[in-house]
């Protein structure tokens, strides 16, 4: 509210959304490709799912008009899986980072 009430931009933080050992392809309804900031915004607009639990709606709802609410600047990047082997993903904190997949050490970086 705080924030808001200055009407300062300046003064917003931005939001980096990560989406970890991401797998799929983005693309809207119609199939066209989408960017990650572009798949973001649409899941920030997406209106709640009929036939699941209205409260539990309502509630998505307005988490994510706070979000775009408070949010001016939102970003999306996505991440793939930092390893391959279920053994390497067991024990990802005690690898070296340069054991990492190329795809996801790029994305990080």
């Amino acid at each position: 509210e705080h924030v808001e009430e200055q009407g300062n931009e300046a003064s917003r933080p931005a939001l980096l959304w990560v989406l970890r050992d991401f797998m799929l392809e983005l693309q809207d309804p119609h199939g066209r490709s989408l960017t990650p900031d572009e798949y973001l915004e649409q899941a920030l607009q997406a209106a709640p799912l009929a036939g699941y639990d209205q409260e539990r709606s309502q509630g998505a709802v307005e988490a994510r008009q706070s979000l775009l609410k408070f949010f001016s600047h939102r970003s999306c990047t996505t991440l793939v899986q930092p390893a391959v082997e279920e053994v390497d993903l067991q024990e990802l904190a005690s690898l070296p980072y340069s054991s990492l997949r190329g795809e996801f050490r790029a994305g990080v970086e």
